[in-house]
């Protein structure tokens, strides 16, 4: 009988703590929801439709070898959606949007694991899943190809670190086995996710180091992150079967590293910093015209000894108040570090001269979450007392501000694409009235080389062709493809009525 209600009490128990978990994680999905709930109004544009075309399939499935390259889930899942969706543009990004949600799921799910608390589970979740500066470039218009080639291997990447701290925590040998699994997989389909590396190279470095007394146990900690490591590096040299490696091709990785001076790195990962963190100025400036620039480079060079400064102190707090989570305050720190070191050395986000919204500044997104959502438990959340609503009104506070940012900026985006919008709807509308060999010519910039492409395979289906007004080549014009076709019409967007007009040609 006793062992019977001890069993019981324990399955009320655990009830109660899964109920509050899912009831949290809920509340995350409605937020997370609420604040990109416009997402699947955004238009593909031009590049966004690279993956999806039949020569961009063709051409990367015929390379010898060609899973060693970087496109892998980019391609895969570029080839599957247009079947599955055709030209329902809003389905792409309603992906897009689960996609996301499920990452904010995973993330929490982790850090619970981690810290064994909730409220800090659904703090790091909530800050990575409404940060502006680190979703806004990556998941939006700018190109529907970051999408596909970078958050898709993350949903992999997510669970590898989560069976790296059970393996680390309870050292048993099928942990490790799942987490390098998802970690080849989640890095050999997206090589852009070695981005990712630094989490996995020193997390179990850092454990190791302050959780085991037997210098062994240390060594085994840098053994295990070491083997991440030779993984990113394994993927990053395969790549070059078929394409180039990662970095630049102007300068070496040995010459970039022992030349600060010239290269800048120093400033350019403070710069970063500044440029995540930016909310404090967001606040005095609010009523600015440009929300994506809302720091000016040079005052965010001025500002540089304060924001380091400020960092240097939660992370003093952090390390004094939550012992237990000193290997993850050094993950983060190092990692985001690292991150930012890489991303300069890539050259590809000019943070000397640009301020604003980054896809580079997404992999540090889920480290830096994780740093001040500890931040907030180090302050607020040691203890259960009143004091500890102040940190749920931080939060508030800063998903408001978040929430402000992307309603902004998709009202600005929206009026970018409102004619690109136009031209699609009444290319999808009208497809029906057009007979065979119909010839459509649609007006640049709307519509250029990806949409033509992309519409034809989807919508023309071998009897109808789009094609820009903007000719790309000397060789398929519309002019010359216009004298096979029997039937010629013209599209011309009309600012006045915001509508498309026909004019017949032929």
């Amino acid at each position: 009988m006793y062992h019977r209600n001890s069993k019981q009490i324990i399955g009320r128990k655990l009830f109660k703590k899964i109920k509050k978990d899912l009831g949290l994680i809920l509340i995350i999905n409605i937020l997370a929801y609420f604040a990109w709930r416009f997402l699947p109004t955004v238009t593909i544009r031009h590049d966004g439709f690279v993956y999806m075309l039949n020569n961009s399939h063709t051409w990367f499935f015929s390379m010898p070898l060609f899973f060693t390259g970087y496109e892998n889930s980019a391609m895969m899942v570029g080839f599957l959606l247009p079947k599955l969706f055709g030209v329902n543009l809003p389905l792409y990004y309603w992906t897009v949007l689960v996609f996301m949600l499920t990452i904010d799921v995973l993330l929490y799910v982790v850090i619970k694991l981690v810290t064994k608390r909730s409220i800090v589970a659904f703090a790091a979740s909530l800050i990575f899943a409404v940060h502006y500066f680190g979703n806004w470039d990556m998941v939006t218009t700018h190109c529907y190809c970051f999408f596909l080639e970078r958050i898709i291997p993350t949903v992999l990447l997510v669970p590898s670190f989560l069976f790296l701290h059970l393996f680390l925590e309870k050292m048993k040998k099928k942990f490790f086995i799942l987490s390098s699994l998802f970690y080849f997989l989640g890095v050999g389909i997206g090589h852009f996710t070695v981005l990712f590396t630094p989490l996995f190279l020193f997390y179990p470095i850092f454990w190791c180091l302050f959780k085991e007394k037997k210098i062994k146990r240390k060594i085994v900690g840098i053994a295990i992150g070491l083997s991440f490591l030779f993984q990113s590096t394994f993927f990053v040299a395969i790549q070059q079967i078929n394409e180039s490696g990662l970095g630049p091709q102007k300068w070496t990785f040995t010459e970039f590293l022992f030349h600060p001076e010239k290269y800048l790195y120093f400033k350019k990962i403070a710069l970063q910093f500044v440029y995540w963190s930016q909310y404090p100025v967001l606040l005095k400036n609010y009523a600015g015209d440009s929300l994506q620039a809302i720091i000016e480079t040079k005052t965010a060079e001025s500002l540089i000894p304060h924001f380091l400064i400020a960092y240097a102190v939660a992370a003093l707090i952090i390390y004094k108040r939550l012992p237990k989570q000193r290997p993850m305050l050094f993950t983060t720190l190092l990692g985001t570090t690292v991150i930012f070191y890489l991303n300069a050395y890539f050259n590809q986000y000019d943070m000397l001269y640009f301020s604003g919204a980054s896809r580079y500044l997404y992999f540090p997104t889920f480290l830096l979450a994780i740093f001040w959502s500890y931040f907030i438990w180090a302050i607020f959340w040691r203890k259960k007392n009143i004091f500890a609503i102040v940190g749920i009104f931080l939060l508030v506070g800063y998903y408001i501000i978040n929430f402000l940012l992307i309603d902004a900026a998709f009202i600005r985006l929206s009026g970018l694409n409102r004619s690109t919008r136009a031209v699609f709807d009444h290319i999808i509308k009208t497809r029906d009235q057009l007979s065979k060999n119909t010839l459509v010519i649609a007006p640049y910039p709307e519509f250029w080389v990806q949409e033509s492409q992309f519409f034809t395979e989807r919508l023309g289906k071998g009897e109808v062709r789009y094609i820009s007004e903007q000719n790309h080549n000397d060789i398929d014009t519309w002019e010359k493809a216009a004298s096979s076709s029997s039937q010629v019409i013209k599209l011309m967007y009309s600012r006045d009525c915001g509508c498309i007009k026909e004019e017949r040609l032929k």
